[in-house]
């Protein structure tokens, strides 16, 4: 609780200073809270403006505003946020911009009675956004079969709310691509997928974009993923490595795999045994080293190991970890690279007794030049000394704070 309660002073810090780039920082984090985001409504970088109204916390009065915009991408971007109230969502089913009334149609917190109205809309868009909506009731869903659009069916086709025999249908129109959105479809019972696979024709010539489908939803049966491993294709078993119910057993192989992209898949997978993620850690190739970095399952050692990693891409996943231990952080909150030095300063572990250690270190060390930004940096945390704050801000000039 203590962690997050830092989160939260540091990220508003962020939010209130000059530098444009920690404003963004602040409002793109997962962990910044409605009052934050409340305190930037108001501001005028436009890029800002369209993170501050697709955040999940963004105030209800913020959207209700907002959605009275002139611009039309702020509408659309209102019309699409799942936190967005039902009556703002029912005045912009209105709205003159089909890119507006498609946002609604796709945005599963649309009340049900504002999604039959947009079933008269003659925008091709809105339509295809219904089909794939979840939130549509299923016996209207059917109403999307008849219409003989390809592009509606694969959108009905992903839909987890689709009835099953609504999925045995769309399976017999023998489209390519709507066999490609069932492979996708969680909902798919599991004596369809070796029909998916097969359909008539040999296994062999089905498209890979179907197989590694097929090889990262979480219903695909057990056997059929084990094939599936074992898939000449890099591609199917990259898939394959994003399935959350991948057997350990299987990402144990994958993680040995001879193509980079692959192990570094699996060295992602929260499922991959300890042991295997200490052997990425120490991968030839930056892209398992940088998984292995970012995956709360890696072995604390391995984590602390990688602090020393010479791409920065690696150390800025272990600072965005929210299982790195405090010691990997000592040394993050120096890094070269700015990014994983903030990363670092937000993260849970990140204590008073541990901001205060990298002060007395810095204090003490021979950093020249780049002290003053280092410590601009660490003063956002509430455990930096105090003061020091008053040196800090004699300096401040011409720094970015």
């Amino acid at each position: 609780m203590a962690g997050r309660a830092h989160t939260r002073v540091v990220l508003r810090s962020f939010a209130r200073s000059r530098c444009l780039w920690l404003r963004h920082f602040a409002i793109s984090h997962p962990s910044c809270t409605g009052d934050i985001l409340a305190e930037m409504r108001r501001e005028a970088d436009f890029p800002l403006r369209c993170l501050l109204l697709s955040h999940r916390r963004c105030p209800p009065e913020t959207l209700t505003d907002f959605a009275a915009h002139g611009n039309r991408r702020f509408r659309a971007i209102v019309a699409g946020n799942p936190t967005c109230p039902g009556p703002v969502l029912a005045m912009l089913a209105r709205d003159p911009d089909g890119a507006v009334r498609t946002a609604v149609a796709g945005n599963r917190s649309t009340p049900a009675a504002v999604l039959k109205y947009l079933m008269r809309d003659p925008d091709p868009g809105v339509t295809r956004r219904l089909a794939a909506n979840p939130a549509m009731p299923p016996g209207d869903l059917e109403w999307f079969l008849p219409t003989g659009d390809e592009a509606i069916w694969a959108a009905l086709a992903e839909n987890r709310a689709c009835p099953p025999h609504l999925l045995s249908r769309l399976l017999r129109t023998g489209s390519g691509a709507v066999r490609a959105r069932l492979a996708a479809n969680r909902s798919l019972r599991p004596e369809i997928f070796p029909l998916l696979l097969a359909d008539g024709r040999d296994p062999t010539e089905t498209p890979a974009s179907i197989r590694a489908a097929i090889a990262a939803n979480p219903s695909c049966p057990p056997d059929l993923l084990a094939a599936l491993a074992r898939h000449r294709e890099p591609g199917v078993r990259l898939a394959l490595t994003a399935n959350e119910s991948c057997p350990s057993e299987l990402l144990t192989a994958l993680a040995a795999d001879a193509h980079v992209r692959v192990r570094a898949g699996a060295a992602r997978h929260p499922g991959t045994p300890a042991p295997d993620l200490h052997h990425l850690s120490a991968d030839p190739e930056a892209a398992p080293r940088s998984g292995a970095a970012g995956n709360p399952s890696t072995p604390e050692p391995a984590l602390r190991a990688l602090t020393r990693d010479p791409d920065h891409r690696v150390r800025d996943a272990l600072a965005n970890n929210q299982a790195c231990p405090p010691a990997a952080l000592n040394a993050l909150l120096t890094d070269a690279y700015r990014s994983i030095r903030v990363a670092a300063l937000v993260h849970p572990a990140c204590s008073t007794a541990l901001v205060g250690e990298v002060v007395r270190r810095l204090c003490d060390s021979h950093y020249g030049k780049h002290l003053s930004d280092l410590l601009n940096d660490l003063a956002h945390h509430p455990g930096f000394p105090p003061h020091l704050r008053t040196m800090i801000a004699s300096e401040r000039k011409g720094l970015c704070l």
